[in-house]
């Protein structure tokens, strides 16, 4: 074994995951939800009415490729929180761990049976502390960011609609240091063709 190029050392032909942030993280694994709203300051009277009349987004991030889904959704109540998690479910499937701050639907009996039903672990953090849920703090932030830069502009989109270009933006910007974007990562795109 080549103590400088490590040429001797078994590797796998091919590694799915380029970026893993915490060691031995993988994707789909981790995630973090949180909420933002209510969007009340960023109704306008001359622009169509969110469907649904939704006046929250649920923000929720995935810890291993940083992909980012935001939900419209009218509050933010347990049945809410369990029914993003069930859309979730269904594009990258069940995570071993998901992240919520100690709002009041999220520390319910409904959502601990919830999380017991599906096999994964409920941690509940402190609200708006980086510490116990950093990742997806900063997405409302950038999506914050993105709402009062879209308000400024007298040709601005309704609300709903900015957050989710923000959102797709996100997905599709290239993470620091590399070119791979959290869509990439996500979807296996990160192959050359």
């Amino acid at each position: 074994h080549c103590p400088n190029c490590q040429l001797g050392k078994w590797y796998e032909p091919f590694n799915p995951q380029p970026l893993v942030f915490r060691r031995g993280m993988t994707r789909f694994s981790a995630l973090q939800l949180d909420f933002m709203g209510p969007m009340d300051s960023f109704v306008r009277a001359n622009q169509p009415a969110c469907p649904g009349n939704n006046m929250y987004v649920l923000v929720m991030v995935d810890e291993g490729s940083r992909a980012v889904l935001s939900l419209l959704v009218p509050n933010t109540s347990a049945l809410v929180v369990i029914t993003s998690l069930l859309i979730w479910f269904q594009v990258y499937g069940v995570p071993s761990y998901v992240q919520l701050d100690g709002a009041g639907a999220h520390v319910s009996e409904e959502l601990s049976i919830f999380a017991r039903t599906w096999n994964f672990h409920l941690s509940i953090g402190i609200a708006r502390r980086p510490q116990t849920q950093g990742l997806v703090e900063g997405v409302v932030r950038d999506l914050k960011c993105g709402l009062q830069t879209n308000a400024t502009s007298n040709t601005a989109l309704p609300w709903y609609i900015s957050v989710m270009v923000s959102s797709f933006v996100h997905n599709q910007s290239s993470l620091m240091g590399t070119r791979l974007s959290p869509h990439n990562l996500a979807v296996g795109s990160d192959l050359d063709e």
